[in-house]
């Protein structure tokens, strides 16, 4: 059974940048669900964890995703890779021509997305086996990555 983890952008303000609040449920005797770090919660933008991680390294990470990751628990000799959760942009070899694209949530499954015209989806699921990809960002803050390839689109 896969973690049921939650991770949620926190806006700007004034005297502070916009940052992630990540939280989740212990099932401690299998039927008590006990929310866990929980601020006001918007459905709009929150993610699902997708039971999957990708293949990046503890030592590829930059010293202050370490530090960020060790306050959450993490450390070299627990390290899994980067946790995938909805919204994330991915690269997966021999998808997508190796351009980032979604995770989304379709079908009752969690999958990468991607293709104009008639969309292209595989279950994420299946790819863990493999271990080949990689989260390169978010469609929050990186959506920069999904405007290249619509203009990539567009040009052909």
């Amino acid at each position: 059974m896969r973690d049921l983890k939650f991770r949620q952008r926190i806006a700007a303000t004034e005297k502070n940048e916009a940052y992630w609040r990540y939280w989740g449920y212990l099932v401690p005797n299998g039927d008590l669900i006990l929310p866990l770090q929980r601020e006001e919660w918007d459905p709009r933008e929150s993610q699902q964890f997708t039971g999957v991680y990708d293949n990046t390294e503890w030592n590829d990470l930059s010293r202050k995703e370490r530090s960020e990751l060790k306050r959450r628990g993490w450390d070299k000799s627990t390290w899994q890779g980067r946790e995938i959760y909805e919204g994330d942009l991915i690269i997966s070899p021999g998808r997508n021509d190796g351009k980032p694209h979604p995770v989304v949530f379709e079908k009752g499954m969690f999958v990468g997305k991607y293709g104009g015209v008639i969309p292209t989806s595989y279950n994420l699921f299946m790819e863990r086996e493999t271990n080949a990809v990689k989260v390169v960002g978010n469609i929050y803050d990186d959506p920069e990555l999904l405007e290249e390839e619509e203009e990539e689109e567009e040009e052909e």
